[in-house]
């Protein structure tokens, strides 16, 4: 969990830095957790919740007692001044950083707040059962919704609705099996489409990130969390996120300019969370990986920088106008019980149990076989990939624990028309003269027929 940090300034001085998020507009601020059980079953961005004692005893800090008797003794005992720093700096002020001293802790599998934290009691299989029985008519209207919040683009917000239920549910060697990130290219330029869209998908989901990809920001914010040593701590990075989080990135507004050292390693990162769903944690002398689970979500004008599992080129029936008006009236559609009910739905739905059954996995191989004889470029082992990627998400939006013979030519449709409408785009750059990025593979023996489902 994040701690505060203190750094040596130029004047010789110890400053304080708070590794924490920002404060929240309501006034609920971060907290320090005192755990008393075993702490080995807390992985980095597990989304816990504690249940404890809150205290605000001002004796706890020892934040200002470097100068003071405190910190003066121990020193003159032998202690090392640093060592003292760093101690001080794990107890800065109650009034700033509240103590929590946790009774009990319990890692959450969601973070619906309209959900049983535990969806296997009775109570909540019943009102699940209860949900799935409209989830047709649930996910038609969030399509609905979806398609006027695209410009009235049908195929692009279906694409959309599956990316929201996405998630890695396993891993094979370096592949992240289940991941679906997708790039939504097309966006209206010059416009405040990306933060709209974004406002809208904030509402639907439970936890989410906008990061506007202006040069400014990749020369400069930390994307990675980096290890200070000077001060002993890991400072956090944007990348730092739980699992399931949608990360919203807006390459709208890259502009021509020069990436700097900084913003290529940048460019990088998140080229390796889309691509591989890890985070290289830098610890100057070398890098270690920690695997993450995030929904990343790709606006661009043109083709994306980062190569992504899909791109949906945007082909709106009309010229966008009155764009403010439109989401105006989306949002206004969103009411309290139909909100409450699509978010049950996204939650539901990405933690369903999928299985293959084996006279359907007959039926794709004989298509497989069928489709490459047809057209050997247009089908290869990575587009099988990803046409099952789709037919799992397709099956689980609908309510579908297994893959049906309807559900499978309904994906085989849906991406026919996706791969018709990337062919006919012009492959050109989004609005800026920045090279695409390859991305070095970790495994010289690792090829994309490796992949699984």
């Amino acid at each position: 969990m994040p701690l505060p940090v203190r750094v040596r300034t130029a004047a010789g001085k110890f400053q304080t830095l708070l590794n924490l998020k920002a404060q929240r507009q309501n006034g609920q601020g971060q907290k320090m957790k005192q755990v008393y059980q075993s702490s080995d079953s807390l992985k980095l961005n597990d989304v816990i919740e504690f249940v404890g004692v809150l205290s605000i005893d001002p004796a706890l800090a020892t934040f200002n007692t470097a100068a003071g008797e405190t910190a003066t003794s121990a020193y003159e005992d032998g202690g090392d001044m640093m060592d003292i720093e760093e101690q001080a700096a794990h107890s800065p002020p109650p009034s700033l950083v509240p103590r929590l001293h946790a009774i009990l802790t319990n890692k959450l599998v969601h973070t619906n707040p309209g959900l049983p934290v535990d969806l296997t009691t009775p109570t909540a299989v019943s009102g699940i059962t209860t949900l799935t029985s409209e989830v047709p008519q649930i996910r038609q209207q969030l399509c609905s919704l979806l398609t006027e919040a695209l410009l009235g683009d049908s195929l692009a917000a279906e694409y959309l609705l599956l990316h929201l239920i996405s998630s890695v549910y396993g891993r094979r060697d370096v592949v992240a099996l289940g991941k679906f990130s997708l790039n939504i290219s097309g966006c209206p330029g010059e416009t405040s489409y990306p933060q709209l869209l974004y406002r809208l998908l904030q509402e639907l989901t439970t936890k989410s990130h906008f990061l506007p990809l202006t040069l400014a920001n990749m020369n400069s914010l930390r994307i990675i969390p980096k290890k200070d040593y000077t001060a002993n701590r890991l400072l956090s990075g944007v990348l730092q996120l739980s699992e399931r989080t949608l990360l919203v990135l807006d390459e709208t507004q890259l502009e021509p300019g020069q990436l700097q050292t900084t913003g290529v390693l940048n460019v990088q990162a998140l080229g390796t969370a889309v691509q591989w769903q890890k985070v290289d944690y830098d610890f100057d002398f070398h890098k270690t990986e920690f695997p993450c689970n995030l929904r990343m979500l790709l606006l661009s004008e043109g083709r994306s920088l980062i190569q992504t599992d899909c791109q949906v080129p945007l082909q709106p029936p009309s010229p966008p106008q009155q764009l403010e008006n439109t989401f105006q009236r989306v949002q206004a559609s969103l009411t309290g019980d139909y909100l409450a009910k699509v978010r049950s739905y996204l939650t539901v739905t990405e933690l369903m149990e999928y299985t293959l059954p084996e006279d359907i996995q007959k039926v794709i191989e004989e298509d497989f076989v069928q489709m490459r004889s047809a057209d050997p470029k247009n089908m290869t082992a990575e587009d099988l990939h990803s046409l099952l990627v789709v037919a799992r998400l397709l099956a689980l939006s609908i309510g579908q624990t297994t893959l049906s013979q309807e559900v499978w030519g309904r994906a085989k449709q849906l991406e026919t028309e996706r791969k018709t409408r990337v062919k006919a785009q012009p492959q050109t750059q989004a609005r800026t003269n920045v090279p695409t990025l390859p991305l070095p593979p970790r495994d010289a023996n690792e090829l994309p027929c490796n992949r699984d489902i």
